[in-house]
């Protein structure tokens, strides 16, 4: 008697985390569609890696929210989609995207500028991220 109480009691409380686990909630993945646009068109070399990622900004040291890689991203412009956790978006943070681009295991191209995202609640186009070519030269052509 005392084996199927500890088996009923075994269930019960299985049954009842599990249930505590389903109602708790896990992410909301959403995802964001971003244009990544050379002001020069570019041949991507076999080995190129076009690297986009979701930043938050908010803090001295950035992190990253979001991350996508595309190994032959082949010839420019390109498209990349960002999948995330709604739930790690904080309204009253700060949020940008960036672009890089490696080929031969150098970085060659990024951002000219990075994007932010989330800023107000009427945006509805896809972020389009300048990249531009590595070194960048100076305003004044040093």
């Amino acid at each position: 008697m005392r084996r199927l109480f500890r088996h009923a009691t075994l269930l019960l409380s299985l049954w009842l985390v599990t249930g505590l686990i389903g109602c708790a909630g896990g992410p909301q993945f959403e995802t964001l569609s971003v244009q990544v646009t050379p002001d020069t068109p570019i041949e991507a070399s076999d080995d190129a890696v076009l690297r986009v990622s979701l930043d938050d900004t908010s803090e001295n040291e950035p992190s990253t929210v979001a991350e996508s890689r595309m190994e032959r991203p082949g010839n420019s412009p390109y498209t990349a989609t960002l999948r995330y956790d709604a739930n790690a978006i904080d309204s009253d943070r700060n949020y940008v995207v960036r672009a890089e681009l490696r080929q031969g295991g150098r970085l060659t191209h990024a951002e000219d500028e990075p994007v932010p995202v989330f800023a107000g609640e009427s945006e509805t186009a896809d972020p389009i991220i300048e990249l531009v070519p590595l070194p960048r030269q100076s305003a004044a052509g040093e």
